[in-house]
Protein backbone atom coordinates (compact mmCIF):
# COMPACT_ATOMS: atom_id res chain seq x y z
CA UNK A 1 0.00 0.00 0.00
CA UNK A 2 1.41 3.37 -0.96
CA UNK A 3 1.08 5.84 1.90
CA UNK A 4 2.71 8.80 0.22
CA UNK A 5 1.47 12.15 1.35
CA UNK A 6 0.40 13.76 -1.89
CA UNK A 7 -1.36 16.70 -0.28
CA UNK A 8 1.60 18.06 1.69
CA UNK A 9 5.07 19.08 0.71
CA UNK A 10 7.86 16.84 1.91
CA UNK A 11 9.24 17.53 5.35
CA UNK A 12 12.88 18.53 5.59
CA UNK A 13 15.33 15.95 6.82
CA UNK A 14 16.13 16.11 10.50
CA UNK A 15 19.59 16.95 11.72
CA UNK A 16 21.24 14.64 14.29
CA UNK A 17 20.22 16.72 17.33
CA UNK A 18 16.72 17.29 15.94
CA UNK A 19 16.30 13.54 15.59
CA UNK A 20 17.52 12.91 19.14
CA UNK A 21 15.09 15.53 20.46
CA UNK A 22 12.23 13.95 18.51
CA UNK A 23 13.12 10.48 19.85
CA UNK A 24 12.81 11.79 23.42
CA UNK A 25 9.52 13.51 22.58
CA UNK A 26 8.11 10.36 20.96
CA UNK A 27 9.18 8.24 23.92
CA UNK A 28 7.82 10.54 26.62
CA UNK A 29 4.97 12.15 24.63
CA UNK A 30 5.11 15.38 26.68
CA UNK A 31 8.39 17.10 27.50
CA UNK A 32 10.01 20.34 28.60
CA UNK A 33 13.43 21.47 27.41
CA UNK A 34 14.99 20.34 30.70
CA UNK A 35 13.51 16.84 30.24
CA UNK A 36 15.18 16.54 26.85
CA UNK A 37 18.53 17.89 28.12
CA UNK A 38 18.45 15.33 30.95
CA UNK A 39 17.59 12.52 28.53
CA UNK A 40 20.43 13.34 26.15
CA UNK A 41 23.31 11.59 27.84
CA UNK A 42 26.87 11.49 26.69
CA UNK A 43 30.11 13.39 26.68
CA UNK A 44 28.78 16.06 24.34
CA UNK A 45 25.53 16.84 26.15
CA UNK A 46 24.06 19.91 24.44
CA UNK A 47 23.50 23.13 26.37
CA UNK A 48 19.98 23.94 27.56
CA UNK A 49 19.74 26.95 25.20
CA UNK A 50 20.80 24.83 22.22
CA UNK A 51 18.07 22.27 22.94
CA UNK A 52 15.52 25.06 23.49
CA UNK A 53 16.39 26.57 20.08
CA UNK A 54 16.13 23.17 18.38
CA UNK A 55 12.76 22.49 19.99
CA UNK A 56 11.40 25.90 18.97
CA UNK A 57 12.53 25.26 15.39
CA UNK A 58 10.92 21.82 15.41
CA UNK A 59 7.70 23.50 16.55
CA UNK A 60 8.02 26.06 13.73
CA UNK A 61 8.45 23.17 11.27
CA UNK A 62 5.26 21.59 12.63
CA UNK A 63 7.00 18.57 14.15
CA UNK A 64 6.46 19.52 17.79
CA UNK A 65 3.46 21.22 19.33
CA UNK A 66 4.39 23.88 21.88
CA UNK A 67 2.02 24.80 24.70
CA UNK A 68 2.14 26.71 28.00
CA UNK A 69 2.86 24.06 30.60
CA UNK A 70 2.98 26.41 33.61
CA UNK A 71 3.91 30.01 34.27
CA UNK A 72 7.59 29.60 33.35
CA UNK A 73 7.87 26.44 31.30
CA UNK A 74 6.77 25.52 27.81
CA UNK A 75 5.74 21.97 27.13
CA UNK A 76 6.17 20.16 23.85
CA UNK A 77 4.34 17.20 22.33
CA UNK A 78 5.06 15.41 19.07
CA UNK A 79 2.88 16.82 16.31
CA UNK A 80 3.80 13.97 13.95
CA UNK A 81 4.32 10.30 14.66
CA UNK A 82 7.60 8.45 14.51
CA UNK A 83 6.02 6.23 11.85
CA UNK A 84 5.18 9.25 9.69
CA UNK A 85 8.76 10.55 9.81
CA UNK A 86 10.25 7.10 9.20
CA UNK A 87 7.90 6.67 6.22
CA UNK A 88 9.17 9.98 4.81
CA UNK A 89 12.76 8.74 5.08
CA UNK A 90 11.93 5.36 3.56
CA UNK A 91 10.10 7.06 0.68
CA UNK A 92 13.10 9.31 0.13
CA UNK A 93 15.51 6.37 -0.05
CA UNK A 94 13.14 4.44 -2.31
CA UNK A 95 12.61 7.34 -4.71
CA UNK A 96 16.12 8.80 -4.80
CA UNK A 97 18.20 5.64 -4.80
CA UNK A 98 15.95 2.93 -6.25
CA UNK A 99 13.74 4.81 -8.73
CA UNK A 100 10.64 4.06 -6.69
CA UNK A 101 11.14 0.31 -6.62
CA UNK A 102 10.00 -1.20 -3.34
CA UNK A 103 11.52 -4.57 -4.28
CA UNK A 104 14.96 -3.06 -4.96
CA UNK A 105 14.80 -1.04 -1.76
CA UNK A 106 13.94 -4.08 0.34
CA UNK A 107 16.60 -6.15 -1.40
CA UNK A 108 19.20 -3.49 -0.57
CA UNK A 109 18.22 -3.47 3.10
CA UNK A 110 18.19 -7.24 3.35
CA UNK A 111 21.48 -7.55 1.49
CA UNK A 112 23.18 -5.51 4.22
CA UNK A 113 22.13 -7.86 7.01
CA UNK A 114 23.35 -11.23 8.14
CA UNK A 115 20.07 -12.86 8.98
CA UNK A 116 19.74 -15.62 11.54
CA UNK A 117 17.73 -18.68 10.52
CA UNK A 118 14.79 -17.47 12.63
CA UNK A 119 14.84 -14.02 11.00
CA UNK A 120 15.06 -15.63 7.55
CA UNK A 121 12.04 -17.78 8.42
CA UNK A 122 10.10 -14.72 9.64
CA UNK A 123 10.99 -12.83 6.45
CA UNK A 124 9.91 -15.79 4.29
CA UNK A 125 6.62 -15.93 6.21
CA UNK A 126 6.08 -12.22 5.59
CA UNK A 127 6.79 -12.60 1.87
CA UNK A 128 4.43 -15.57 1.67
CA UNK A 129 1.74 -13.52 3.39
CA UNK A 130 2.19 -10.68 0.88
CA UNK A 131 1.74 -13.09 -2.02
Amino acid sequence: MNRKRKDKKARPLLGPLELEVMKVAWEREDVAVSDVVDALAGDKKPHHNTVMTVMKRLAEKGLLEQYARDGRTNGYRPAVSRESISNDYLDLVKEQFFDGSVAETIAAFIGRERLSPSKKAALKKLIDRIR
